[in-house]
């Protein structure tokens, strides 16, 4: 018996989620509403990832300069020559943390991580950020979410919606 009355509320609810809850009224009107809930939700945890980008600044004592798309960057050592450009083959040792610190991430020495400028697969907040260098420099940039490895993190290192922080060194172009 028990058997029959939980077949009979599975089909109950399985009936109940197919009927509209108005007459008439199709999916395609509720639609907005769900696009405005992520919306504001995308809206809020980018404000929620900014004041842990600036708590993780004061911290350290960092006064970093900004780009419209959300990435920080300072340059600890300015490089020589013009600024790298798009396709252009570049060679830089690097070191990725997560703000909490922890080290995710490395060049080994002697074996640069090597790129073409806006034709690889590099994350775009990194490909964003050598644009701004020149070879030779030294930098630390911060590097959000959505320029990074997004909502799903990498599967392996990086967790859904890390915050990257990346020393940098542009060792080459090549």
């Amino acid at each position: 018996m028990p058997e029959r009355l939980t077949l009979l509320i599975i089909i109950g609810l399985a009936i109940i989620s197919c009927h509209s809850p108005e007459k008439g009224k199709s999916n395609q009107i509720l639609e907005p509403d769900l696009y405005d809930t992520f919306v504001a939700y995308n809206q809020r945890m980018t404000e929620y990832e900014n004041q842990l980008i600036e708590d993780y600044m004061a911290r350290y004592h960092l006064s970093m300069n900004q780009t419209g798309t959300g990435l920080r960057y300072k340059i600890l050592r300015e490089g020589e020559g013009p600024r790298i450009r798009e396709g252009q083959e570049i060679a830089l040792d690097y070191k990725m943390y997560l703000l909490t610190g922890d080290l995710v991430r490395e060049s080994k020495p002697g074996n640069p991580l090597r790129f073409t400028v806006g034709k690889s697969d590099i994350i775009s907040g990194l490909d964003e950020a050598v644009r701004l260098f020149r070879k030779g420099t030294i930098a630390k940039i911060i590097i959000p979410s959505h320029l990074a490895y997004g909502a799903t993190g990498d599967q392996q290192y990086i967790p859904p919606r890390a915050t990257l922080v990346l020393d940098i060194k542009i060792v080459e172009p090549y």
